[in-house]
């Protein structure tokens, strides 16, 4: 992973990184006098930027592009919604053995 997030293979994509974040406080300015969940537009930066770098594109051209980004934010709430809720074994650490 260290490899992959090294200098020498994130610099060539700086001008991918600069166009979507560019694209980004053009949305953010297109809504002004309105609030913006800046969280979501953060996290919608992150993936785009990070399809970019993968796929060279955003590729919000093919039908269902931002469905699927959609969907993965809706996981992500998800994912972190269950890891805040408190284990038994936090109360009680005889339990911990069973991870419940």
């Amino acid at each position: 992973m260290s490899h992959m997030l090294s200098n020498a293979n994130i610099d060539p994509c700086y001008a991918l990184r600069k166009e979507e974040v560019h694209k980004s406080l053009n949305y953010i300015y297109g809504k002004a006098r309105s609030a913006v969940d800046l969280g979501k537009v953060a996290f919608f930066t992150s993936i785009n930027t990070l399809k970019c770098m993968i796929w060279g594109g955003t590729r919000q051209e093919e039908k269902g592009a931002t469905d699927i980004g959609v969907e993965f934010w809706k996981v992500v709430i998800e994912i972190m919604g269950l890891l805040a809720k408190p284990k038994v074994s936090n109360f009680f650490p005889v339990l911990a053995r069973f991870d419940i």
